[in-house]
């Protein structure tokens, strides 16, 4: 059986999964550049017609001193701009604040802090 055609208008968008980079910082540290290379990079993936939804920033406290940037990327090859960042993964749905990116995407894979946290 043949597939289907796309209706006209409509893309098509794969489940892809998410790569995530990480990288711990010093309570309150500037990663603005690397939040301005996030945003760059969004409009970029989305002027493609790839999946700009799996491109996000988003922090997490780790404790009194430092806090943890995560990236998500569509593809690994998109990681090259931001230095001293590790490939990981995310264990469970951590609570976190979204810097950039899509809030529904964003909820897939974290918790935002609900009150007290």
């Amino acid at each position: 059986m043949a597939p289907k055609p796309a209706s006209r208008g409509v893309t098509e968008r794969r489940h892809e999964k998410v790569i995530w980079i990480a990288k711990t910082f010093q309570k309150y540290a500037n990663w603005g550049r690397d939040q301005d290379a996030v945003q760059r990079l969004q409009i970029a993936v989305a002027a493609t017609g790839s999946d700009y939804t799996k491109v996000l920033m988003a922090l997490v406290s780790q404790d009194e001193t430092t806090e943890v940037v995560f990236i998500g990327l569509p593809a690994l090859h998109l990681a090259a701009p931001f230095v001293g960042y590790k490939v990981t993964t995310l264990l469970g749905k951590p609570v976190a604040t979204l810097l950039i990116g899509d809030q529904t995407e964003f909820e897939k894979h974290f918790r935002f802090p609900a009150i007290g946290d």
